[in-house]
């Protein structure tokens, strides 16, 4: 398919053709760089970014876990939300909690910031007893969060 799209458009448009390691794309690069010798096979550098930092994130996976159990927690409950947001707002915090996508390293980075300078927001709710985490997906973080500062 990819060869009859270069055949209509004029394969002496393209310089270059990227894509992931896959062995279904690897191979079809290379048969189209073997038949067109001036369109180059280049990886894809954004996409093997990509890879590697969510290989990295492999390292925090347990900090990830738990960043990812605080958002979900106010991500699901408007009780939750709604104290939080009162106490940021006595605090000065101007944003709240950041959901992810799985899909975007990047976003966890973003939600691990937004969790933290939400934390002494939520500890001060947690002391308040304004919040609990009763239910067993985020028992655990009642001690976590109490325990950070």
């Amino acid at each position: 398919m990819l060869f009859k799209l270069l055949q209509c458009y004029g394969a002496s448009k393209y310089a270059a053709i990227a894509g992931d390691g896959g062995p279904n794309v690897r191979a079809a690069k290379i048969r189209l760089h073997q038949q067109f010798p001036w369109i180059l096979n280049v990886y894809d550098p954004c996409h093997n970014l990509n890879l590697f930092l969510k290989d990295l994130g492999k390292l925090f996976k347990e900090t990830l876990s738990l960043v990812s159990g605080i958002a979900n927690y106010f991500g699901k409950s408007n009780y939750g939300t709604f104290h939080l947001d009162e106490e940021r707002k006595l605090q000065g915090v101007k944003e709240g909690i950041k959901s992810h996508s799985d899909t975007r390293f990047s976003s966890s980075y973003y939600q691990v910031v937004s969790v933290h300078s939400c934390m002494n927001a939520i500890k001060k709710c947690v002391e308040a007893k304004t919040l609990k985490f009763d239910t067993a997906a985020v028992s655990a973080l009642s001690q976590y969060v109490l325990a950070l500062y």
